[in-house]
């Protein structure tokens, strides 16, 4: 991971840091592999880079909604206005704050991020109630699930995390907030017909790159495509040694010496 950062400024790892050309991506690639219905990409709403355009088109939006920079990672304002209006000045503030750079870019040498259109969106919100959707992370390498994890908030707020292989059996990595080994989670109970399925969107989205992390909710029985991850923990997360050689050997970096297809731009 700490290579990607240094060297690998290709034209894939420019795509996966810009969300809107992600989701255009994912969309595109899952129409031409005819993926299930059950995989959705959120509706995006509003795009821009003025606090007042958006302040003015609140009025169209539903009440439910994300507002999320395109360029960075983390930053998020998850909206019901059923259940409390945004603020004019809250707004503002966020635009000021996510439309510079920040850690990504300026600490983190994250280069796919500065290539990314600096903007804003307004997207879908999924799932229901106030809980957030479980987070599902499929590390792949040329389309090919190698890992995965699953993510929660249990109801007193504490999050929890659940690890698994490429065959999605459950595995210690020492991530923090493990489960116990035999506690069902929402990837764990998924039948085999959603798992082919499953299996076979993260391989049309993802086949193109030597390893990205595609991150994906799942709402029900469905799934909703989040964010592809190229920088996954900025390669800083402490893993066990098992965790770590087996999603490594999967890795073949790219050889940036030898003319070849950097993919899109």
């Amino acid at each position: 991971m700490q290579w990607r950062i240094l060297n690998d400024n290709r034209g894939l790892i420019a795509l996966a840091c810009d969300k809107i050309r992600t989701k255009q991506y994912v969309s595109a690639r899952w129409s031409a592999a005819g993926t299930s219905e059950r995989f959705k990409i959120p509706e995006t709403y509003w795009t821009g880079d003025n606090a007042d355009d958006l302040i003015n088109y609140i009025s169209n939006l539903p009440s439910r909604y994300v507002i999320k920079p395109n360029h960075s990672s983390g930053r998020f304002l998850v909206v019901d206005t059923q259940e409390e209006l945004v603020a004019e000045a809250l707004i503002r503030e966020i635009f000021a704050d996510w439309l510079r750079a920040d850690e990504e870019t300026e600490i983190l040498g994250h280069w796919g991020y500065k290539i990314a259109d600096q903007t804003m969106i307004v997207e879908e919100r999924v799932g229901l109630g106030s809980e957030a959707p479980v987070d599902i992370r499929l590390f792949t390498n040329r389309g090919t699930v190698v890992g995965a994890a699953c993510t929660g908030t249990k109801p007193n707020g504490q999050k929890w995390s659940a690890t698994y292989d490429g065959e999605l059996q459950r595995r210690p990595s020492g991530y923090p907030g493990q489960l116990p080994l035999d506690a069902v989670t929402p990837l764990s109970e998924l039948s085999k017909q959603i798992i082919d399925e499953l299996r076979l969107a993260v391989r049309a989205a993802s086949e193109e790159f030597d390893q990205v992390r595609v991150d994906m909710y799942r709402a029900g029985q469905n799934f909703y495509f989040g964010e592809f991850t190229v920088y996954s923990s900025s390669g800083l997360v402490k893993y066990n040694d098992e965790t770590d050689y087996r999603l490594g050997e999967a890795w073949k970096l790219p050889s940036l010496t030898v003319v070849e297809d950097s993919g899109p731009r």
